[in-house]
């Protein structure tokens, strides 16, 4: 009989267990507009709230979350906490989870995990594609270079030619620039500009007679 008393008060005690809410706490530099009651959100739900906000010796916040277990399982120490606004109520703060791929341990009860703030570059461009795109319409211009400076090659020495190739020197130097600018004028102003450039510098060097470059594909903007 106390036998089985005391494996029901072990079961018991491990179903008590399963069922708490986990209590964690997250450190940040600052917290300004976050408050106590702040919701705790994943993928826009609300998994959780902030029970309160310290501050610590060094000047930093200390905020402390109640996530229920239910949700609280799949959060580890891998994944990120972010501070960010609450579209809900304007000047206020919320914490947003971003779960890990990979990796990372449950977070264990009474924790401190780091937490961060938004990247300021986020939702406003896929900047590695832009990129991606800048980078070709630059290999285009590179091939389109190449045939002018084996054209260039057989000009005669004169005065039309000279012109020209000081213009060219001009356009190439034009050409260097833009490969450290970055963003949508370099595509969408500056790429066309240069093209069009080149398309000018094409004529006159069949207005002298020489063989016409085999013009390349137009830059795709």
């Amino acid at each position: 009989m106390l036998r089985l008393f005391a494996l029901t008060w072990f079961l018991l005690l491990i179903l008590s267990a399963c069922g708490q809410d986990l209590h964690f706490k997250i450190s940040y530099d600052k917290t300004d507009g976050l408050s106590e009651g702040a919701p705790v959100v994943l993928d826009d739900q609300t998994i959780g709230k902030v029970t309160g906000v310290k501050q610590t010796k060094s000047g930093g916040r200390l905020v402390e979350v109640s996530i229920p277990h239910e949700s609280a399982s799949s959060i580890t120490t891998e994944s990120s906490f972010i501070l960010a606004d609450d579209p809900d109520n304007p000047q206020q703060k919320r914490i947003e989870v971003i779960l890990a791929e990979t990796g990372g341990k449950p977070i264990a009860e009474g924790a401190e995990v780091r937490g961060t703030y938004p990247n300021p570059l986020g939702g406003f461009f896929q900047f590695g594609e832009l990129l991606r795109e800048i980078g070709g319409a630059l290999g285009e211009l590179r091939t389109q270079v190449e045939h002018f400076r084996q054209e260039f090659q057989k000009l005669p020495n004169s005065p039309e030619s000279n012109q020209l190739q000081e213009e060219w020197r001009k356009l190439t130097d034009e050409i260097a620039k833009t490969q450290n600018e970055a963003g949508y004028a370099m595509k969408k102003e500056i790429l066309p500009k240069l093209e069009k450039e080149m398309e000018d510098l094409r004529n006159r060097l069949k207005e002298m007679g020489k063989a016409d470059p085999k013009k390349s594909k137009d830059i795709q903007t």
